[in-house]
């Protein structure tokens, strides 16, 4: 197997910017990447250490990296050209010892994927994963709430329990306090209690605006034949896709446990219906 290696770009910008950078930036740069055949894998973060900015990770054959590099600086500093989109210096003052990086920059090199070798099934399911994330926080409608991201990975973690619940395992209650067990102290689950009170549609409208269709036929390609198989093998993919999840939408610690919190409450909520 040839060696491989990650290309790590930061795409720094305000929130509003997000879903055009998304549908018309990125979206046609991994489609060019794809059809010059450099393109092995892709995965996308959203992130706020420096600044607001989106991450997107290229995964390529090693002797094609300088010339992936090249194409990738010039094809974003054009968009970012064709956008009206110019460097702003960081403002004072600041929350932190260190200042932000300036809005509608592009910087290289600030994270870092250890892992170089993905199966074939992996591959396919980054790459249609992060194609569907893409395709999803694309859409407008999602900078009309400040908690869009929080909210986009309670719909898919929804759409992770639909399977369970439809799956052909028994104890499925001892599987939810396996997947999404909350460990926080009780002051801050009495927190999560009082935002849940305020977010209560959530648990009625799991879909809040987004068509969960391509990921649900993601996930049922992923999780149904090992359901049958085994229950440990089960919960292990299960996790690795939650973790997918919360690491391509920068849930920190805090949010998870909160997001577990969620969960755990729609699930008595659907069992008692």
């Amino acid at each position: 197997m040839s060696q491989t290696t990650w290309l790590s770009i930061s795409l720094f910008n305000n929130k509003s910017k997000r879903p055009v950078i998304l549908r018309k930036g990125i979206s046609l740069f991994l489609h060019k990447l794809h059809l010059s055949g450099d393109l092995i894998c892709f995965r996308i973060f959203f992130n706020s250490s420096g600044g607001e900015n989106i991450r997107v990770a290229i995964l390529s054959a090693t002797k094609s990296a300088s010339r992936i590099a090249c194409f990738t600086d010039n094809y974003f500093k054009s968009f970012y050209k064709e956008k009206g989109y110019i460097v702003s210096a960081s403002k004072f003052p600041v929350n932190s010892l260190f200042l932000d990086f300036p809005n509608n920059s592009i910087q290289y090199g600030l994270f870092t994927l250890r892992r170089k070798e993905y199966s074939p099934s992996e591959v396919n399911f980054h790459n249609k994963f992060n194609s569907f994330v893409i395709a999803a926080l694309g859409n407008p409608s999602w900078n009309k709430n400040k908690e869009a991201l929080f909210f986009f990975a309670f719909c898919l973690n929804q759409c992770l329990l639909n399977h369970l619940i439809s799956s052909v395992i028994l104890d499925k209650q001892m599987l939810v306090h396996l997947i999404y067990e909350v460990k926080a102290s009780p002051q801050d689950i009495e927190t999560f209690r009082k935002m849940l009170q305020k977010d209560d549609d959530m648990l009625k409208v799991p879909s809040i605006d987004v068509n969960t269709d391509e990921f649900e036929k993601l996930v049922n390609a992923e999780l149904n034949e090992i359901a049958i198989e085994s229950i440990d093998s089960y919960i292990v993919k299960i996790k690795k896709i939650k973790t997918y999840i919360n690491e391509c939408i920068g849930l920190l610690p805090q949010q998870q446990q909160q997001l577990n919190y969620y969960i755990n409450q729609t699930f008595k909520i659907r069992i008692e219906v």
